[in-house]
């Protein structure tokens, strides 16, 4: 299925480099999760495979653009593969990329200079179990 996959990409005039990349986000799916291409693929899988390019056991965690680019190559095969009946369901349907940090930062709540305070003094009021430290600092 996957060189079906790769002969459309050059059927359609796809930029060779796209090509490679798309080949070696996909093989690196399939190898990573141990899923053969022609496997049923859930999106519980894909969920764990962005899990473990987030949070890589032994290594670097991976750029939210590499990321992404990784799953836009998974959509276009499994949207590809729904399309030309190779597969029933495609498990990238309810899967959205990856958010930076920058684009979560409307959602963050700042609290203001009289919220600050109060919160210091809330926290300053309340007795410190602690090993020894002085509850000044």
């Amino acid at each position: 299925m996957l060189e079906l996959y790769i002969s459309y990409l050059r059927d359609q005039g796809k930029a060779e480099n796209t090509i490679i990349s798309y080949t070696n986000d996909l093989h690196c799916f399939f190898e990573q999760m141990g899923i053969q291409p022609d496997e049923y693929v859930t999106a519980a899988d894909i969920r764990k495979w962005i899990g473990k390019m987030i949070n890589p056991v032994d290594e670097k965690p991976l750029a939210t653009a590499t990321i992404n680019r990784r799953l836009n190559a998974l959509r276009s095969f499994y949207e590809w593969a729904v399309a030309n009946t190779e597969t029933s369901h495609n498990p990238m349907a309810n899967i959205k990329d990856v958010k930076t940090a920058d684009e979560d930062s409307e959602k963050i709540m700042w609290l203001t200079e009289e919220e600050f305070a109060e919160l210091l003094y809330i926290i300053r009021k309340k007795p410190v179990k602690s090993r020894g430290v002085d509850k000044e600092e």
